[in-house]
């Protein structure tokens, strides 16, 4: 069994709702790790997601965490090079010959990588994700700094148990 403990973002109207009726999962055709319910493993980074989306949304910020859980076989992370690489051989292999015949036509890089993370996960039943986005920020002088997100995507709301509201970060102390 694999559990993590995950942090998710969101305003406080929308938490509510979530407590209540649990997670919907997101269906968007770009999402970074195919459909479902995403999670930070910081709670930093939960915030600084929090803090965005309800500036948009006019609301106050909210973070939740939850236990999120599942058989070993249904985990990949894609943070093993093995994994990722063997992920790629079969998802090229299946889209490639799709894309020249017209059948998939993808208009993104986000929208082939959703699609791949989906179809892997119909073909070997994977219900939880994981992998560590990297970015680069530049500070006020100009020097690069690098910034690491671990996040989950969970495909099932039957894989998320203990869902609590957490108290915001200082904003001073966020990542």
């Amino acid at each position: 069994m694999r559990e993590f403990i995950g942090y998710h973002g969101t305003t406080k109207k929308r938490a509510v709702g979530i407590i209540k009726n649990g997670f919907l999962p997101s269906r968007k055709s770009t999402e970074w790790l195919g459909h479902g319910i995403y999670f930070f493993d910081s709670k930093g980074w939960a915030d600084i997601w929090a803090r965005q989306f309800a500036s948009n949304e006019k609301d106050e910020p909210s973070i939740l965490s939850a236990m999120l859980s599942c058989d070993e076989n249904e985990f990949l992370d894609l943070d093993v090079h093995e994994n990722m690489k063997k992920l790629e051989v079969e998802m090229s292999e299946l889209f490639s010959g799709k894309n020249k015949s017209g059948h998939l036509n993808f208009k993104t890089s986000s929208e082939l990588r959703c699609a791949a993370c989906n179809a892997w996960c119909l073909k070997y039943s994977v219900k939880i994700f994981a992998y560590t986005f990297q970015g680069v920020k530049y500070n006020g002088v100009g020097f690069p700094t690098y910034n690491e997100q671990r996040q989950f995507c969970v495909k099932s709301k039957e894989n998320i148990c203990s869902v609590r509201e957490e108290s915001m970060e200082d904003e001073d102390n966020a990542i």
